[in-house]
């Protein structure tokens, strides 16, 4: 997103979109660009935007994580915890048990696994 024109056409759309499409509410969260008075956006929340600078080496961005993010860190390789991302069935099933407990005290409610299916 380059200039506050292109912001603006991008806000329109969104407010269009949120009335075509009978939303509550639309939320775009820019980092440098202010809305113009033509959109009909204001502010109504603030928000922090976190970024880690991944130049540095990995030694240097370690050393400047808070220490209860180093901690954290320290748990999840001693307990081998990995990460695996995709769509197979194998994954869903492993994601299904996570969220699904039966007797109703489930995290979230998921979708049937059938949507997300390759």
């Amino acid at each position: 997103m380059g200039s506050s024109a292109e912001f603006d056409d991008l806000l329109l759309q969104v407010r269009e979109s949120v009335r075509s499409e009978k939303w509550q509410y639309g939320e775009v969260r820019p980092l440098r660009l202010e809305p113009g008075v033509a959109t009909m956006f204001g502010q109504s929340n603030q928000y922090l935007w976190h970024a880690v600078d991944l130049r540095p080496g990995i030694d240097d961005i370690h050393r400047n994580l808070h220490s209860s993010v180093r901690r954290r860190i320290r748990r999840a390789e001693r307990e081998a915890l990995t990460y695996e991302q995709g769509n197979s069935e194998r994954l869903l099933g492993q994601f299904y048990k996570l969220v699904w407990r039966p007797g109703g005290e489930n995290i979230y409610l998921p979708n049937p696994s059938s949507g997300f299916a390759a």
